[in-house]
């Protein structure tokens, strides 16, 4: 009888992967230089605007790719929000390649990197919501240089501010260029003006609404002179990045232009506008 010969039976077991979001990421690896995504001082500013807006955050929140990460997100960047300068962070990196996350402060004067204790399923979320978060910045300056270089009509030019405006992952605060733009539109095109006046009444008193500046009635709550005072006050305080309301304050701005009651002036018969609502004096 031959000799028995042993059988080993070697059970390979292979990990069933997403390949579909395996190919998400590698698309968002070769999308950027080194497989990393660079967040900056100024892009990291307006992403903290952003996760604070209460309206926005809530739902954004709510969208199943960035439920468990925008919290920690949220939360890093007001711990390490600073009013000086020298604290803030200079850039965050999300290293794609590696799946980590780390971070450098303006004042660091060393040369490596601060490693943030994220895991790796954190890093993707967080730098899936910044590809998309960057992506919405990206028209708030396209739109701002297509108004400045009179590509578009003054209708066209408000329809897409306010379609800008109401985006989620765009700050409120941010829209606040195009704003000043296209009020500079308005001032170099009377004529323009006149004729949407003809074509379309609605759109034209809701813009000349926005040319008057933030003195109309807002509910039962009327902006008095006091009050225009006040906000002017938290916008020159913004201008030192020291709060947050800016956001609120054009989003008030904005509800403000919609109504059709009558102004309140101020008392001494002046007319605050727009540029002082987004550039109050020093």
């Amino acid at each position: 009888m031959p000799p028995l010969i042993p059988y080993v039976l070697l059970l390979i077991f292979v990990p069933v992967t997403n390949t579909e979001g395996n190919a998400d990421l590698k698309a968002l690896r070769d999308k950027y230089t080194f497989q990393s995504i660079y967040l900056t001082y100024i892009p990291l500013l307006s992403l903290t605007y952003l996760l604070n807006e209460d309206g926005k955050y809530n739902n954004l929140v709510k969208d199943r790719r960035w439920t468990k990460v925008l919290p920690v997100l949220k939360k890093y960047l007001n711990d390490n929000r600073h009013a000086e300068l020298n604290q803030a962070i200079a850039f965050l990196q999300l290293d794609l390649g590696n799946l980590q996350a780390g971070v450098k402060s303006i004042s660091d004067r060393g040369a490596a990197i601060t490693k943030l204790p994220w895991d790796h399923s954190t890093v993707i979320g967080v730098a899936f919501f910044s590809d998309a978060f960057l992506s919405g910045q990206t028209k708030t300056e396209e739109l701002t240089n297509n108004i400045k270089a009179g590509k578009i009509t003054i209708g066209k030019a408000w329809d897409e501010i306010t379609i800008l405006k109401d985006e989620a992952l765009i700050p409120t605060q941010a829209i606040s260029k195009p704003l000043q733009a296209f009020q500079m539109l308005m001032e170099a095109n009377p004529e323009a003006l006149k004729k949407l006046q003809k074509e379309d009444k609605p759109r034209f008193d809701r813009i000349q609404r926005f040319r008057g500046g933030l003195r109309s009635a807002v509910g039962d709550h009327e902006l008095h002179v006091e009050e225009w005072t006040n906000i002017s006050k938290q916008l020159k305080t913004f201008e030192r990045r020291e709060t947050l309301r800016d956001a609120e304050t054009l989003e008030l701005f904005f509800k403000a232009i919609e109504k059709p009651n009558p102004f309140v002036l101020p008392k001494d018969g002046s007319v605050p506008n727009v540029g002082a609502l987004l550039n109050p004096p020093k």
